[in-house]
């Protein structure tokens, strides 16, 4: 829980509130003890509990309604061990919007690792439903997993979990989202993300939730998300697994034109660019959200010549950043079809192709027409 929350703008808006050194620890600051950058946030930075619950109780002795000082009262003495006292607190400030969100999540963690499954679960649909939606976090978050594959999980719902076995034995788990209003009888395009990170099913479902998910399917388009096999993608077994899961999602579904389009963001976007090399035949476009490709795979940069790739990168992505600028200059130099598209003051995920912002890109250009159905 502590590792995500300062992830959060959020989370630190609120700790900004409270940067402030009160009257109990300036003396101490005056004594040689604690230096003036001791506000909130270095406290819990630091782990200093203890003070920094001392520093929420004199905020709130003299303003009882402050939203921040009241989560952080809870939030300390829950790091605290102090899961009665925290329980309070936090129900206390989920009385506040400004706050009611962590206030439920943070209640959800501490019930799910209590052993409270029914309770977390509730307060999770309650986190939700007061806007709390960092996936990242939620996604990483390990007090979550006791609870993680409850039905009524609220994030990371509407797909389906699949399993693809192959008779030698290796197999591929993968999230799937059918078109809406699904017509077997007709092709559609298909979609193929790659997760940032490990490539776990976990990796795969933020990929979904953030970039590739709902605004694609409304369009028709089918998506599915694989979760790396053992040894990973970038192995030789992980090529020849990818052709073999490529294989039976086109033999299961009708593929629009028997030809996919790959995405990939952050690390996926390697393994993205790795597997429209490997099949450009059947591969229409390479997305990567942000990508790069390494060393060895410059080799296969001639093979995508008939393969439309698209870069995105925020320009406050540092190396990425200057990564992806090179890339698709080297690409373009070999006369591919490739465009950058640069989102200023933006990092490595990248809020304007979050929601419809991805899904309205690659459905612009390569979004099918309404066609009959096909025999």
């Amino acid at each position: 829980m502590l590792s995500s929350l300062f992830r959060t703008n959020r989370c630190r808006a609120l700790v900004l509130t409270l940067a402030w050194v009160t009257p109990a620890l300036a003396q101490e600051e005056r004594a040689g003890g604690m230096g003036s950058a001791d506000s909130l946030d270095a406290l819990i930075r630091a782990q200093h509990w203890s003070k920094a619950r001392q520093l929420c109780e004199e905020r709130l002795s003299t303003d009882s309604s402050d939203p921040a000082a009241t989560f952080y009262a809870g939030f300390t003495r829950h790091m605290m061990g102090e899961k009665e006292a925290a329980r309070d607190w936090y129900r206390k400030a989920a009385r506040f919007p400004e706050v009611a969100g962590l206030a439920h999540y943070n209640l959800a963690c501490l019930e799910a690792t209590s052993g409270r499954s029914e309770a977390a679960v509730e307060e999770l649909q309650r986190a939700k439903a007061a806007g709390y939606d960092d996936l990242l976090s939620i996604r990483g978050d390990s007090d979550l997993d006791s609870v993680r594959n409850d039905p009524r999980f609220p994030y990371f719902s509407g797909f389906e979990r699949r399993r693809m076995e192959f008779t030698d034995g290796d197999f591929v788990d993968y999230l799937l989202l059918l078109p809406d209003q699904f017509d077997e009888s007709r092709r559609c395009p298909l979609l193929i993300g790659m997760g940032p990170g490990s490539e776990s099913i976990g990796a795969a479902s933020t990929g979904m939730e953030l970039f590739w998910g709902k605004p694609l399917t409304r369009r028709g388009w089918l998506v599915v998300c694989p979760a790396a096999p053992a040894g990973g993608w970038h192995s030789d077994h992980g090529g020849q697994v990818f052709a073999k899961f490529l294989d039976g999602i086109t033999r299961e579904f009708r593929v629009a034109d028997d030809m996919f389009h790959i995405a990939g963001c952050s690390n996926g976007g390697y393994s993205a660019f790795r597997f429209a090399a490997k099949h450009p035949d059947r591969c229409r476009s390479l997305w990567l959200v942000p990508g790069s490709y390494s060393r060895g795979d410059r080799a296969a940069i001639p093979q995508l010549q008939e393969v439309s790739v698209r870069w995105f990168v925020g320009s406050a992505d540092g190396p990425w950043f200057e990564a992806a600028r090179r890339m698709n200059a080297e690409l373009q130099s070999h006369g591919l079809d490739s465009v950058l598209q640069v989102f200023p003051g933006e990092g490595h995920v990248m809020q304007s192709l979050q929601g419809d912002g991805f899904a309205r890109r690659l459905h612009q250009e390569f979004g099918p027409e309404d066609r009959p159905s096909e025999q």
